[in-house]
């Protein structure tokens, strides 16, 4: 039973083993594929995990360039804004400078208006004393009638046609009207010239009587338009030279230095007495002559710079040129001289 059994378990051995190498076989491919496998996948997971490390270090450098990207924007921004809100206040500085200096021109083109107003009053006041001074004076010039004309006188003024008959039937008596009359004309231009040598004739008037009718000033013939502390007194030699009085005596002078920022003075040329205007700062001066237009009816003012001071690099090149203009523009003129002086000195 035993050998039977052992047979049996022989058998059974033989049979399980010629079973169990298939299977084993292919468990054991199964098992090298699957270990081969694990291999890969960890070798993969670990390239991954490399390539993860790395992805996330350059995501760390590319944060922290984005970061310091935008602190910088955000301080250029801020220094823009900064740089805006400077030249806004600046913008704002200079539309309130020219705002003021604009309402500055305004008042004083007005108060130049005012002015100039006020002188043609005074001028036309003084003007018409003047005049009944001049008549005083040929009044009081006038010579006593002589026993002839009182014979006339007696025989009836007021018949024309009997003085008539008389004066030519008595050529003496002719004779001695036309001498009295030659010498009530001596009378009365001595009579206005002492009138108008009382005060003193003003600066403008002497000068523009110099550019316009050189023949009166050179005849002794002065104005006596303007008020005692304008007035100038001419020389009876023929020369034209003028006596001028203390310029601190002036106000219409003293009020136009103050309007327009110079100092004002007359100046004796060849082509007659001009106004010299000096702007003591900046040395810019410039000289203004009375001067006849194209038609010779109408006075201009001819413009020469004598110097431009300070203002030779940025003057404009109307003010170094030599331009005529008429008296209406002097406003104008005046205007903007003051705005190039504000412009460029202030």
């Amino acid at each position: 039973m035993e050998a039977l059994y052992k047979k049996l378990y022989d058998k059974f051995v033989s049979l399980k083993k010629e079973k169990a190498s298939p299977l084993d076989e292919i468990n054991q491919d199964q098992e090298v594929k699957f270990l081969n496998f694990v291999s890969a996948a960890e070798d993969l997971i670990q390239h991954l995990k490399d390539d993860n490390s790395q992805l996330r270090a350059e995501v760390r450098e590319l944060k922290f360039e984005v970061t310091s990207i935008r602190s910088k924007q955000d301080e250029e921004r801020a220094e823009h804004q900064k740089l805006l809100l400077e030249e806004s206040e600046k913008r704002k500085m200079l539309s309130d400078e020219v705002e003021r200096l604009q309402k500055q021109l305004n008042e004083s083109s007005h108060l130049v208006d005012e002015v100039s107003i006020q002188l043609n009053n005074s001028l036309r006041r003084n003007a018409g004393k003047s005049n009944s001074g001049i008549r005083d004076a040929m009044d009081q010039c006038t010579p006593t009638p002589g026993p002839s004309n009182q014979l006339l006188e007696s025989d009836g003024l007021n018949n024309s046609d009997q003085i008539t008959t008389h004066e030519v039937s008595n050529g003496s008596m002719r004779i001695m009207t036309r001498k009295r009359s030659r010498e009530a004309k001596k009378h009365m231009e001595a009579g206005i010239a002492m009138h108008g040598s009382d005060g003193q004739s003003s600066k403008r008037r002497r000068k523009e009587k110099s550019a316009s009718n050189s023949s009166k000033v050179a005849s002794g013939l002065c104005s006596v338009q303007l008020p005692t502390c304008c007035k100038t007194s001419l020389d009876k030699s023929g020369t034209g030279a003028c006596n001028d009085g203390d310029p601190t005596n002036c106000r219409f002078q003293a009020l136009m230095e103050y309007l327009i920022g110079m100092k004002l003075s007359a100046v004796h040329q060849t082509d007659g007495v001009c106004i010299s205007a000096l702007h003591q700062t900046s040395g810019y001066s410039f000289s203004l002559t009375w001067v006849k237009n194209s038609t010779g009816r109408e006075l201009e003012l001819l413009y020469r710079a004598s110097t431009l001071g300070t203002f030779e690099r940025v003057a404009p090149e109307w003010m170094r040129s030599m331009i005529t203009f008429s008296i209406s523009m002097c406003p104008i003129f005046f205007a903007r001289v003051s705005r190039v002086i504000k412009l460029h000195h202030h």
